[in-house]
């Protein structure tokens, strides 16, 4: 059994010992730039991901409406009525709004 244990030079341990056990003041600036640096590169592309987004659910409001006034026109015998007649009161009756633009 001694002889499979091993000793140490003094050397050695010396060496162990002196070795820090966290981080050095450098060492943590740096990861925080690399840190920065990846955040400052993803940012652009989360901004055109939101814009796109938008435009995405802005076709999606505009599909949906589209759907409503084809359903109302196939129910009310393909008969649509005017949004506003500001300058016809003669259509007043049939239109669906009523009142001065804005």
């Amino acid at each position: 059994m001694k002889g499979n244990i091993r000793r140490r030079s003094p050397l050695q341990s010396r060496a162990t010992r002196s070795t820090p056990a966290g981080f050095t003041l450098i060492e943590l600036l740096v990861v925080i730039a690399i840190v920065a640096i990846l955040a400052s590169m993803l940012l652009p592309a989360l901004g055109r991901s939101k814009q796109k987004a938008q435009g995405i659910q802005c076709m999606t409001h505009h599909r949906s409406l589209m759907l409503a006034w084809r359903m109302y026109v196939e129910d009310s015998d393909d008969n649509l009525p005017f949004a506003s007649v500001n300058n016809q009161p003669a259509l007043k009756p049939y239109a669906w709004t009523s009142g001065p633009r804005m």
